[in-house]
């Protein structure tokens, strides 16, 4: 065996005795969201402004919702506003990772004219509050109550739409996304005069 490949063979022997020792000691996922949450700080992955008028599709405002207390509501609650909303959980890194973002997003914004409608996916509805607080975000989260309408369906999280106050879907990314860029906020700002 020429030393190139033992060097090689050495490499990836270190690498995975890595990714195996984060595995095991629940390090992992922490490791993965704080390296994607550099990901997202550097901008690079910035999400369209908005889709082409053809791909516009109505929101469907009839999504039943919890608050975080329990309280009951539609999407209906926040017609004629901007809505950002945002599918996540706290066992998902990228959802983890780009929060700081939105949550920068959030404080930047008029929030009598953009809603945020955070909607946590977790099943134990538990750690939601307690993540929140640890990491001091402030934006109102919901649970959803019942079936998720056909259009917002999608296979990945975090998943994000924007919804004009006419009610159309003009923006939707899904997975990680840096939305706290000037750009962004403009394409909100302009849609909430």
């Amino acid at each position: 065996m020429n030393d190139r490949l033992k060097k090689e063979l050495k490499n990836w022997a270190v690498f995975f005795g890595v990714f195996i020792f984060l595995h095991f000691t629940g390090l992992l996922r922490p490791v993965v969201g704080y390296i994607q949450q550099l990901v997202v700080a550097t901008g690079v992955l910035q999400p369209d402004t908005e889709l082409a008028e053809s791909e516009q599709l109505p929101a469907d405002y009839s999504m039943t919702l919890k608050t975080i207390n329990g309280t009951p509501l539609t999407l209906d609650s926040f017609k004629d506003k901007v809505i950002f909303m945002n599918f996540w959980a706290t066992w998902c890194p990228p959802c983890v990772a780009e929060m700081p973002d939105i949550q920068k997003l959030y404080d930047s914004v008029d929030h009598t004219k953009i809603k945020f409608v955070m909607i946590a996916l977790d099943e134990d509805r538990s750690k939601v509050q307690p993540f929140m607080d640890q990491r001091d975000f402030t934006m109102p989260v919901y649970f959803p109550d019942g079936p998720r309408p056909e259009v917002f369906q999608t296979s990945a999280i975090p998943s994000t739409f924007v919804i004009n106050p006419e009610g159309k879907i003009v923006a939707k990314r899904s997975g990680l996304a840096s939305y706290n860029t000037e750009d962004f906020r403009a394409f909100l700002n302009n849609m909430a005069k």
